[in-house]
């Protein structure tokens, strides 16, 4: 899964708007992209979050996307917001 790493010196987007710049990103790069699975790290919030294992040290919903299709990790900040696309 590639990798995509978008930092910021500005105060961090709200996770509505930090959706809404990946997706962006992610239908340039792929028009038929679906977003698969993220994480909120301030509200400490995931998608999936029924997902509860963690293998190998990878959270259950990262885990999830990897295997449904993931092919862009695209991550705001330090790793404040990520989210996975197809």
């Amino acid at each position: 899964m590639e990798t995509i790493s978008i930092l910021t010196e500005k105060p961090l987007p709200d996770f509505d708007t930090a959706r809404k710049i990946t997706g962006a990103l992610a239908k340039s790069l792929n028009p038929e992209t679906s977003l698969l699975a993220w994480f909120d790290k301030k509200q400490n919030k995931r998608s999936p979050s029924e997902v509860l294992c963690d293998a190998e040290g990878v959270p259950g919903w990262e885990e999830y996307g990897r295997h449904h299709g993931g092919q862009k990790k695209v991550i705001i900040g330090n790793g404040d917001y990520i989210f996975i696309y197809t």
